[in-house]
């Protein structure tokens, strides 16, 4: 593991800069209609010094699921399988399981402003799994 890694899975701009990017690629009529109910899954994003963006992701459409890799400013299309995405992203992670998260200020407040509703309501929240 590089000292020098980041691991951005909370950076809600970056992950939406790189999935803007990915959707700008699909055509329209042929990978999607309507983009209402697109959902995205990072396996993981990074970013490594003297290196760049690192992630590998999925895109789901109303027409199917697509699959991308972002190396550095550049987003490519993959021709890959749920089983290869999953196995990348589990060794990849496996390789970097100390590098931390680093939430946003405004993620860490709003998650805060939502465990204190839950717990006025009665709700038991176990810190040590966030």
């Amino acid at each position: 593991m590089n000292s020098n890694e980041r691991n951005e899975m909370n950076n809600r701009r970056l992950r939406e800069t790189v999935a803007n990017a990915a959707i700008s690629t699909l055509a329209q009529g042929e990978e999607y209609e309507n983009l209402a109910y697109t959902a995205f899954e990072f396996g993981y994003i990074f970013t490594i010094e003297d290196h760049g963006l690192e992630a590998l992701f999925k895109v789901t459409t109303d027409k199917g699921t697509y699959y991308f890799a972002a190396q550095k400013q550049s987003i490519m299309r993959l021709n890959i399988n749920e089983e290869f995405f999953k196995a990348t992203t589990s060794q990849f992670l496996e390789l970097r399981n100390n590098v931390e998260c680093e939430e946003e200020p405004a993620d860490t407040a709003r998650r805060e402003r939502s465990i204190s509703v839950l717990e006025q309501k009665a709700f038991r929240i176990y810190r040590n799994y966030m």
